[in-house]
């Protein structure tokens, strides 16, 4: 569930600084668009704050903190955030790691049918 936390927050942070381009950009504001729709009192004035300055350094932790106590015991919640997520141009939550040593290393990553050559 860590990730697709993840994916949604920095999915909504990039649209509300406008730091995504598209597809990102629409998907970010719809996550965003969704998760307001969860939230109330106090909740929903903290996502006031968060759009009111999205780039402030705390924005990113409050938005992982509302969309957690939005998905915390709440299946349907998640598996609609994971749809959305899914159906927004592909966006999916996905983590890749790499430990590279030595020098003049070369790293690629991709992801889905990605096709990559390295000369």
């Amino acid at each position: 569930m860590d990730e697709v936390v993840k994916a949604a927050v920095d999915a909504a942070i990039g649209a509300l600084t406008k730091s995504a381009v598209e597809p990102a950009l629409t998907a970010g504001f719809k996550v965003w668009g969704w998760l307001k729709h969860k939230l109330n009192g106090d909740n929903a004035k903290t996502a006031e704050i968060i759009e009111a300055d999205p780039s402030k350094a705390s924005a990113r932790t409050k938005a992982t903190a509302l969309l957690q106590d939005v998905l915390e015991g709440n299946a349907e919640s998640a598996e609609e955030l994971k749809q959305l997520l899914k159906a927004e141009g592909g966006v999916e939550a996905i983590t890749q790691s790499a430990n590279v040593h030595g020098d003049f290393n070369k790293l690629v990553q991709a992801t889905g049918s990605n096709t990559i050559s390295i000369s």
